[in-house]
């Protein structure tokens, strides 16, 4: 006897996907990324806030190089109100001529510029104004020898700063300053600190220590 072949014999039938099924697979990719995005950015805004914390960190051994070269002088936040040049009068024009840099230069991985700043405008954070004696504490440019300073390691010297203002820098109290005075909780509602110790904290709005 003679056997036809089937034309499906041997043939593996191969499923294909229903419209129902890819449509499941779809929403299931997208509860995924719903949960997972928020995370990232999360991971994200952490990562820019130990950068920034490094990048203060990096601030405070100039702070304390700049110090040691001035016979232990405290750069303050306006150290040469009488330069003729309005830019060098301020704390950012003095840092950069000592380490020989703009604080314009539009570049991200600046010393000036917090990784989390929505702006490079070449300054993101800002000097305490209050670093004067106590005889005049808000005056920014006077400072006094770093052992003057009898509690520095609550002593603020450099912390993030709101990026609307000029390049001055300064950090002062109250809601009466100008928002350009103010400080910047960019870090997850809260701002991180270089104290006059050399530490690096993190403080949201009620616990940040004002000037």
């Amino acid at each position: 006897m003679i056997h036809h072949a089937h034309p499906r014999d041997g043939y593996v039938h191969q499923h294909a996907f229903t419209l129902i099924e890819l449509l499941v697979v779809i929403s299931i990719i997208s509860l995924l990324i719903a949960i997972l995005l928020p995370a990232l950015g999360a991971a994200r805004k952490r990562a820019n806030q130990i950068s920034c914390a490094a990048k203060l960190k990096q601030w405070g051994v100039l702070v304390h190089t700049y110090t040691n070269d001035w016979n232990g002088w405290v750069c303050p936040s306006r150290p040469d109100p009488t330069n003729s040049n309005t830019n060098g009068q301020f704390w950012v024009g003095k840092y950069g001529t000592y380490l020989k840099i703009s604080y314009w230069e539009s570049d991200p991985n600046s010393m000036y510029t917090c990784p989390s700043a929505e702006k490079i405008n070449g300054r993101s954070f800002a000097v305490s104004r209050r670093l004067g004696p106590e005889s005049a504490p808000t005056n920014s440019a006077q400072s006094r020898k770093i052992e003057q300073y009898l509690d520095a390691s609550h002593t603020m010297y450099l912390a993030d700063s709101d990026e609307s203002g000029d390049a001055w820098g300064w950090l002062l109290a109250g809601s009466g300053w100008p928002t350009k005075h103010q400080p910047a909780f960019r870090h997850i509602d809260s701002a991180n600190i270089l104290y006059l110790d050399g530490h690096v904290g993190n403080a949201v709005f009620e616990e940040f220590p004002w000037p």
